[in-house]
């Protein structure tokens, strides 16, 4: 069989192939067999594999369905040196489970075996044979034929997303959906007994046990059955492997991504959907929660699904622009102004560091300039155009919340004072972290103290309604009495999020206590003291119903504690560096200062820019912003959003 190799290196912007709709007839085989060109005869043994029964018609439906779309798919050719490291961390996720430690374990034996040489996609048409294509079809069929028949998927679904034998690029495995059927097989008789789809999904979520561990790089792609091995990985791997098992199970499945957040500094995530009695759920795999409300509101550019029917090729994988099932009305066309002479426009979101991620998306040309459909909105974005003479022209502008483009040509003629606070936004949307909660949640607890153990005698020493701040302060409890107990109360039933808190004397150095014990009504597997006393900021606890019992071996007199709440280190900070700039055509630095308070101020600053703050003292999470006209700052997607989604699981955890 002659492959014909895609290398590695070459990154598939987009293209367009010919068809969207259903190729279910034998007319459609053409072009196949053409590209296939030595490895044709194994196409037309699966043809006339089924063509045989007449019973067989569905079948052979299926076959001109698959055959016709195996030009849109590729493969990367596996690497074998990725198994090594999965042998070697079996015996370590025994003892430790999938935690942190594993994770960075793994990294280390991946890092330290694993090959990185380049790797070659090679395109499926000239890899598969007749037995996998027969046996996939045959599995495919058997799975629905084991489901209630009134929670059987219609055809469309079917074609979409039970039938295909993969979702992504990963290695071709033959056997997978024999596999994946048989150790996982047992949920179609939960899915019978509770006659639901959503049931056997929940079970099947609940026994996998997903981790995310973003931070897991593999030299190429692993395989699904290498990733249900270890069960951790970064969200594109985990989702695939559900994606895969579903559709062996015969329930319709695939998954959703944005390739960059418009308001993250990170690239960008993926998501399980699956389909259940004509309801479409979109999930997050590793903690079930639900997104189809939440992302309506995330900052989302775009959102693409994988289809392997679908018209358009995102690096290589044929997808669907879903950003309006999400976004709804909170996503628009966007019209660029654009000249004759412009021969080539992308548009493209803030990543890290100055830079600009280019979004891939189709282009419309029109007589107006350039239409870029269906983008998510309250969004900085970037459209770099070139021209016929290859001059490269970056143009910033804001899609507002009302659909409309506004350009941030900077104006020098009106110039304002800047008051900066932060360098990155102040809540995050995506999965609901809305940052002001971890400040509100300390509001509603108290600071106690008692002599006897049973704190019958409990006093309140100091009530933090009043807390606003996410820096560390010293709280003075203007206490003169001695006790053996000195405790936080967190409200119950409510989370409390703290970074430190610990006893310390007037001048601020810790107090030697005899023990601190955290409680919470829930079994949490990280309650650990450490992490509320090492002056680091991003360490935290996350807990409902918090209670941290300091106790003294002798009453004793505390006077302060350190008390600081769970943050994400963004705000400025006293003594750091900083660099404020805006964009005309390029980053223009407005000065470098370090910091005295906890603000920053720059005076005769342009207006009508967008803006970035560089901390070169510290940290990497960084995001554009605006600033309004007496010079607050402005976080698209955050500042103007009085909605919090709710929080909702699709199944209990």
């Amino acid at each position: 069989m002659k492959n014909k190799l895609i290398n590695f290196l070459i990154i598939i912007v987009f293209v367009f192939v010919n068809s969207c709709s259903l190729n279910l007839k034998e007319g459609s085989l053409d072009e196949a067999f053409r590209l296939a060109g030595d490895n044709k005869i194994e196409l037309q043994k699966v043809i006339e594999h089924f063509k045989k029964k007449s019973e067989d018609s569905l079948k052979l439906k299926a076959a001109y369905f698959l055959i016709s779309n195996l030009k849109k798919s590729i493969s990367i050719s596996e690497n074998p040196s990725i198994q090594r490291p999965i042998d070697l961390i079996q015996p370590i996720l025994k003892e430790k489970g999938k935690t942190s430690e594993t994770f960075e374990i793994f990294n280390q034996y991946l890092n330290s075996s694993v090959s990185h040489k380049n790797l070659n996609f090679n395109r499926d048409i000239d890899l598969v044979n007749s037995n996998m294509l027969i046996e996939n079809i045959e599995l495919a069929y058997k799975a629905i034929e084991s489901l209630p028949k009134d929670l059987r998927p219609n055809d469309m679904l079917f074609y979409d997303y039970v039938l295909p034998y993969k979702n992504d690029k990963e290695p071709l495995e033959p056997d997978l959906r024999k596999k994946l059927l048989k150790q996982y097989g047992w949920i179609h008789s939960v899915i019978k007994e509770n006659n639901s789809i959503d049931s056997g999904v929940c079970s099947l979520l609940d026994t996998l046990n997903l981790k995310l561990s973003p931070n897991t790089i593999f030299s190429g792609i692993p395989k699904v059955s290498q990733i249900n091995e270890i069960k951790f990985g970064p969200c594109s791997y985990l989702v695939n492997l559900v994606v895969q098992i579903l559709r062996a199970l015969g329930i319709p499945a695939t998954s959703d991504f944005t390739e960059h957040w418009g308001n993250h500094h990170a690239f960008g995530h993926e998501w399980l959907v699956f389909f259940s009695n004509g309801t479409e759920h979109a999930i997050d795999v590793y903690d079930y929660r639900q997104l189809n409300n939440i992302y309506k509101y995330a900052s989302l550019p775009k959102v693409y699904r994988k289809n392997l029917n679908a018209d358009f090729s995102h690096n290589g994988i044929t997808c669907k622009d879903v950003t309006k099932k999400y976004k709804k009305d909170k996503a628009a066309d966007i019209l660029l102004e654009g000249e004759k002479k412009v021969s080539k426009i992308q548009i493209g979101v803030f990543n890290t560091g100055g830079n600009w991620k280019t979004i891939n998306a189709p282009m419309e040309k029109t007589k107006n300039g350039y239409v870029f459909k269906d983008f998510g909105n309250d969004i900085i974005y970037m459209a770099e155009s070139i021209d016929s003479d290859l001059q490269i022209n970056k143009t910033v502008f804001f899609l507002n919340d009302k659909n409309k483009v506004e350009y941030l040509k900077p104006d020098y003629q009106k110039k304002i004072k800047a008051i900066i606070t932060r360098k990155y936004p102040p809540a995050n949307v995506r999965d609901n972290g809305w940052k002001e909660s971890w400040i509100e949640s300390l509001a509603t607890c108290k600071i106690m103290a008692a002599n006897k153990k049973d704190f019958s005698d409990a006093v309140e020493l100091y009530n933090l309604e009043d807390f606003r701040t996410y820096n560390p302060i010293n709280i003075n409890l203007h206490n003169n009495k001695p006790y053996i107990y000195y405790f936080l109360k967190g409200l119950d039933g409510n989370r409390t999020h703290i970074a430190e808190f610990y006893p310390i004397t007037p001048d601020g150095n810790p107090i030697v206590f005899n023990t601190c014990e955290i409680t919470s009504d829930i079994n949490y597997d990280e309650l650990n003291p450490d992490l509320i006393s090492d002056d680091k900021p991003l360490t935290y606890l996350d807990a409902s119903s918090l209670n941290i019992l300091y106790t003294f071996k002798k009453p004793t007199i505390v006077t302060d504690f350190r008390l600081q709440a769970r943050n994400d280190d963004n705000n400025v900070k006293p003594n750091n560096d900083y660099e404020l700039f805006y964009w005309d055509k390029s980053w223009k630095s407005l000065g470098r200062k370090i910091a005295n308070d906890t603000l920053l101020v720059f005076d005769k600053v342009p207006s009508n820019a967008v803006y970035w703050l560089k901390n070169y003292t510290e940290g990497k999470e960084e995001h554009v912003f605006l600033l309004d006209s007496i010079g607050k700052q402005y976080w698209p997607g955050v500042t103007n959003l009085f909605t919090r989604p709710e929080n909702i699981w699709f199944c209990s955890q």
